[in-house]
């Protein structure tokens, strides 16, 4: 390593440190350097791909989550229900229909349907899957399949989704 002196102070003694660092002239040093960097460069940039190309994100930002129905009110008749152990799933692409159950039981999924959320028309369309039970539907306050919902209420904690025949609250769980 190259060292030079500074003399601080006339007559003083003089202090040695290392020489500034420059680019080696050693030629194997040299090929390494660009090797390594490039290296380097070429393993983050497949890590970034992979980590971006494995991760699914939400587009639907609140609605996301596990709603328990508290109310289905029907607008002809004016009937008022309030469920007991009715939710309601919403994650990616997917609405998913439970019923909790009593003690003993098992937790029953009752019908999964594709959604299609748009944000700014407030609407919430599903297609639950062939073979889906109306009168398992019914349970939920939905009348029809497909059904589209109008999104009145949206907020962290609760839900009022409703369709001409009903309207549905419902709070996070």
């Amino acid at each position: 390593m190259d060292y030079f002196q500074i003399h601080p102070i006339p007559g003083g003694r003089p202090i040695t440190t290392p020489a500034p660092f420059h680019y080696s002239t050693n030629p194997a040093m040299k090929k390494f350097l660009p090797t390594s960097a490039s290296l380097f460069l070429i393993l983050s940039l497949c890590l970034l791909l992979t980590a971006m190309g494995c991760r699914r994100t939400s587009h639907n930002g609140k609605l996301d989550g596990q709603w328990h129905i508290t109310e289905i009110q029907y607008t002809q008749t004016g009937q008022s229900v309030i469920p007991e152990r009715e939710y309601i799933c919403i994650n990616l692409e997917l609405m998913e229909l439970f019923k909790s159950p009593a003690s003993g039981e098992e937790v029953r999924q009752l019908a999964v349907g594709e959604i299609s959320y748009d944000k700014h028309q407030k609407t919430l369309g599903v297609k639950f899957r062939q073979g889906t039970s109306a009168d398992d539907l019914q349970l939920f306050g939905i009348t029809t399949n497909p059904v589209t919902f109008r999104i009145e209420h949206l907020s962290g904690s609760s839900l009022v989704l409703a369709t001409p025949e009903t309207t549905i609250t419902a709070k996070r769980f």
